[in-house]
């Protein structure tokens, strides 16, 4: 993907010897950067460069956190040694990048969303009273169809991965898929621990470098 065309002048920063693939992961809820460290140190380990984007998850609505992560996003387009941009996500982290990407034209760029609540999250049947105006994601994350995640456009332009956790008690495993095309894999896991899952780790990397995920593998592992 050559996403240098029709981008905003901004300040080139320092230059490499060779263009690069870089990724953008961005965690989920009550959550930090560390638990994307297994896929940071995957995704490294086959010459990608990596950002881990740190954000604070409760107090800030989801278009809030998009609007500071465009930013990031932007910086990467500019960047003259970046030849290619692709995303992971986990749980929340998915919605916002959902949400940031849809200001962006990234033909050809992969997106990997670990348990994604795209069909909102059962955490929201909570009664959260009085307290819900301190913590904008839980309404934004809501099952019903007029929440936000269900009123967001279907990612477009990009190749699109689920990985979806079997023993998932935050989102129902139907919620995890899309209303576009894209491919779905579902990974012996929990949700809190799918970012650091052996199995979801190397699929990551498998979509991203080839565009799917590596299913003859699954299908061996299960024989075994």
């Amino acid at each position: 993907m050559n996403v240098r065309a029709n981008l905003p002048r901004i300040a080139p920063q320092c230059q490499t010897d060779a263009p690069r693939t870089s990724v953008i992961l961005v965690h989920g809820m009550l959550a930090s950067h560390r638990s994307m460290r297994p896929i940071a140190d995957s995704l490294s380990g086959v010459g990608m460069h990596v950002t881990s984007w740190r954000y604070s998850t409760l107090i800030h609505s989801i278009r809030d956190h998009a609007d500071r992560l465009a930013r990031v996003v932007l910086r990467h387009l500019a960047d003259r040694d970046v030849e290619t941009l692709h995303f992971v996500g986990h749980s929340m982290g998915c919605i916002i990048l959902r949400q940031t990407l849809l200001r962006f034209r990234l033909s050809g760029a992969r997106f990997v969303m670990l348990a994604p609540p795209n069909g909102g999250s059962r955490l929201t049947r909570l009664p959260s009273g009085p307290l819900a105006r301190w913590f904008p994601p839980f309404a934004e994350l809501a099952e019903h169809r007029d929440s936000l995640v269900n009123r967001l456009p279907s990612p477009t332009g990009l190749e699109v991965g689920v990985v979806a956790a079997r023993w998932d008690r935050v989102v129902e495993l139907e919620a995890t898929r899309l209303r576009c095309p894209h491919d779905h894999l579902v990974v012996s896991a929990t949700h809190q621990r799918l970012p650091g899952h052996e199995e979801a780790v190397r699929q990551v990397q498998h979509f991203l470098l080839h565009g799917c995920f590596d299913r003859p593998a699954v299908t061996r592992r299960r024989a075994a």
